[in-house]
């Protein structure tokens, strides 16, 4: 695609306008994700990435209600990797609760590779809930997996989709001054189970997400 080459030409020129282009192709999973991904590894250089969790620890607390109390996190950068630091990373977390959830996420992957969103399973007592993409589907066993089914979950599609969505819902709340569905407040205990992955990878212990609301 040629306008992306030119994009990505731009960008590392330090066109701010070609870098928010940039980033809305990512953000929208846009065809030419793997395209721009490929163009610009090579020049990541240096580059860290902390944020690599935000948005799965946002989906966590949205869908389970709760919000992550503790945090195991171990970094690790695999020999093919184009990163100088590491672009992999599994955590294990906590709930309110002592609900258990675990998470793995790896910037360098080959082969095939999840959506965007990534792929999810959530364990119940009679089955599980899937999202793979923008997909859902709810899977029933009895025990070892005896007599399973599984049962597509239609999922409204949204109008406006995506960023433009999440854009307009911000513009409603300003306009009717009522709360926004997310804030930065409550985005705080996202951000700083983030960190506490950080801290865990760094002094390779469990942190307390509380040690960094505190204060």
């Amino acid at each position: 695609m040629a306008d992306v080459d030119e994009l990505i030409c731009r960008a590392r020129a330090g066109r701010q306008r070609a870098v928010a282009r940039l980033v809305s192709l990512v953000e929208n999973d846009s065809p030419a994700l793997r395209q721009v991904a490929a163009a610009l590894a090579p020049h990541t250089g240096r580059a860290r990435i902390i944020g690599l969790t935000g948005a799965s620890e946002d989906l966590i607390r949205y869908v389970t209600g709760r919000n992550i109390a503790r945090v195991t996190a171990q970094t690790f950068n695999p020999t093919w990797s184009w990163f100088e630091h590491y672009a992999g990373l599994n955590m294990l977390l906590e709930l309110e609760g002592g609900i258990p959830f675990s998470y793995a996420g790896d910037w360098s992957a080959k082969g095939r590779t999840t959506a965007w969103n990534g792929s999810w399973r959530m364990q119940c007592a009679q089955g599980s809930i899937h999202l793979d993409g923008e997909k859902i589907s709810v899977e029933r066993s009895g025990m070892w997996g005896k007599d399973r089914a599984t049962e597509p979950v239609e999922v409204p599609e949204l109008v406006p989709r995506a960023q433009a969505a999440l854009l307009a819902r911000f513009a409603d709340a300003i306009h009717t001054n009522k709360p926004a569905e997310t804030s930065g407040k409550d985005n705080l205990w996202s951000f700083a189970a983030v960190m506490a992955g950080v801290k865990s990878a760094t002094e390779k212990r469990t942190v307390e997400v509380g040690e960094l609301l505190s204060g």
